[in-house]
C-alpha cells in the first residue's frame, strides 16, 4: 500500500497550528511524544522541518473535512455517505449506504431539507479516490489493540470518545468499523514497524539516517533532508556504521 496517510494537525514553538494535513507514512523520519494540553500524551510525527501531532479535537476535524456537516453538537456528517433522511417527532435520523444511521439535531433541518432523495451518493463514493488513513480500530467502545488501515471515502461521521479519564479525541464512524487516530508510541510501533527505538519514547528511520555525529554529550542524527535530532548513547551500537569519523 503506498498511499498510507496521517491525519496530522500542525505543531510549531511547541502549539498546535491550527493547519491539518494528511502526512504521508513515508515522509516521516522519526516519531517522538508531545503534550499539546494537560495530561494528555500523544505521538509527533518529524517530516523534514515540520512536526504534525494527532489530531485530539473535532474542530481539527473541521479543517480536516471541510465538506462533513456539523449535523450535532460534537458531530460532523459525511453527507456522501448519506442515501436516505427521515424525521419523526423527535429526531431527525441520517441513513447510510452501508444501513447504519445516526441521528442529527432537530433544529438543523434547514440544512437536509433538499436531501430526501441522496440516492446518487452510491455512485458518488465509487468514483472517489482511495486514500488509507491509519487509524486504531475500536469496538464496544474500546481500542482492540489492531493498528490498521481505513479509507478516507469510508467514513460516514466523526464524533467524540473517551479512551481513557480526562481523554477526549475524535472517533471515526466508517462503514467497516470505528477507528482512533494512534494515540501510544506502542500503536504506532505496529505500524511503523520498521522504524527503531533508538531513545526513550523515540522511534526513527535509518533508512532516512545520512549520518551520526558524536560528540562528548551525545549522538546526534543527520537525516538526508538535512533535519537532525539526538539519540540516546548507549544505543550506539545500532548505528555505528553510520558514525562520521572526525579527521
Amino acid at each position: 500500500m503506498d498511499n498510507e496517510l496521517i491525519l496530522g494537525i500542525g505543531i510549531a514553538n511547541e502549539k498546535e497550528t491550527g493547519n491539518v494535513v494528511f502526512v504521508e507514512r513515508k515522509s516521516v523520519n522519526y516519531i517522538d511524544i508531545w503534550s499539546p494540553k494537560k495530561n494528555y500524551h500523544v505521538p509527533r510525527f518529524h517530516s523534514g522541518s515540520e512536526m504534525y501531532g494527532v489530531l485530539t479535537t473535532l474542530e481539527a476535524c473541521k479543517v480536516a473535512f471541510p465538506k462533513y456537516l456539523q449535523a450535532d453538537t460534537g458531530k460532523l456528517v459525511n453527507m456522501d455517505s448519506v442515501i436516505d433522511v427521515t424525521e419523526s417527532r423527535f429526531a431527525l435520523t441520517l441513513h447510510f449506504v452501508d444501513g447504519s444511521t445516526t441521528n442529527m439535531a432537530k433544529y438543523k433541518r434547514n440544512l437536509v431539507k433538499n436531501l430526501k432523495d441522496c440516492s446518487k451518493n452510491n455512485s458518488r463514493l465509487s468514483q472517489a479516490k482511495d486514500e488509507f488513513l491509519i487509524g486504531t480500530k475500536v469496538e464496544k467502545g474500546k481500542e482492540t489493540g489492531e493498528v490498521t488501515y481505513f479509507d478516507k471515502k469510508h467514513i460516514k461521521f466523526i464524533d467524540v470518545w473517551e479512551p481513557k479519564k480526562n481523554y477526549h479525541v475524535p472517533l471515526f464512524h466508517t462503514m467497516f468499523g470505528n477507528f482512533s487516530e494512534m494515540l501510544t508510541l506502542e500503536a504506532c510501533r505496529a505500524v511503523f514497524n520498521d522504524y527503531l527505538m533508538l531513545d526513550t519514547g523515540k522511534l526513527v528511520n535509518l533508512n532516512f539516517v545520512d549520518y551520526v555525529e558524536e560528540n562528548k554529550f551525545a549522538l546526534i542524527l543527520h537525516f538526508l533532508d538535512r533535519s537532525t535530532t539526538d539519540m540516546a548513547k548507549y544505543k550506539k551500537d545500532i548505528v555505528y556504521h553510520l558514525i562520521k569519523k572526525s579527521h
